[in-house]
């Protein structure tokens, strides 16, 4: 099964280094790497060719967002199963070799655990999977983007990210695919490290969050109930983040 992961980057000089490695150094033997560069003008191009060879397509361009830079890849993408690691998060060692082994004929959707990194604080938590995918509840799921991978027919079926979103496109996607019958499959496997912060970070939460009140009328939920997951999920993420400080002044 040939496999076509993709990188989208913007200045990520710091980070996409690593990103890179944890691809190629898979292991995996039909591999495809793509990298969709937002015009970088920091060293991350220098850093891109400097590991060329062994980059399938890449490219450094303007364009109008996340989720542009995720539907390039993906367009021009030729495996059949895709998977989407951003330029500051890590592929774990050989997780592509376990998920061609475990991904079963019918499945649309391939998922599993993600490890998520603070920096600042040096910490790294599990977050696990659900088998039973919940999307009613507006939060946490059972499904992370960075642990999730798609079939390229999935993708041509129920369509690519929207790219009027800028935060919550793969919710978005997932609820989508969902309400028109996608297959999802889960397997026990911790896929990817993601660094906490980034665009959904606490200093962008209440975007975040506005926008997923969005997306979940989009899909059928009342906005009394929408409004209400905001609000909790504003006020979690902060009192989480206070809660750290706080930690943090005590050390």
């Amino acid at each position: 099964m040939k496999i076509s992961t993709i990188t989208v980057s913007y200045n990520s000089a710091n980070t996409i280094e690593a990103t890179i490695q944890s691809v190629i150094n898979q292991n995996y033997d039909d591999l495809e790497y793509v990298i969709i560069d937002g015009g970088s003008t920091d060293e991350t191009v220098d850093i891109i060719k400097k590991y060329q060879d062994k980059i399938s397509y890449w490219v450094s361009e303007k364009d109008r967002g996340i989720s542009d830079a995720f539907n390039k890849g993906i367009q021009q993408s030729t495996g059949e199963l895709v998977c989407i690691i951003n330029s500051d998060d890590i592929l774990l060692p050989n997780v592509l070799n376990t998920i061609a082994e475990q991904i079963k004929e019918g499945t649309d959707i391939i998922y599993g655990n993600l490890s998520l990194y603070r920096k600042e604080q040096k910490t790294e938590k599990i977050h696990l999977s659900q088998d039973n995918l919940d999307f009613s509840k507006g939060g946490s799921y059972g499904l992370s983007h960075p642990a999730t991978l798609i079939r390229k027919h999935a993708y041509e079926k129920y369509g690519l990210y929207d790219i009027s979103l800028k935060f919550m496109m793969d919710k978005e996607l997932f609820l989508r695919m969902y309400t028109r019958g996608a297959n999802f499959q889960r397997i026990n496997l911790t896929i990817a490290r993601y660094a906490v912060g980034g665009a959904s970070g606490v200093q962008n939460y209440h975007k975040v969050a506005a926008e997923s009140r969005t997306v979940l009328i989009k899909y059928g939920m009342s906005s009394m109930k929408a409004t209400y997951i905001m609000i909790r999920n504003i006020s979690q993420i902060y009192l989480v983040e206070m809660i750290q400080k706080i930690r943090n002044y005590f050390r």
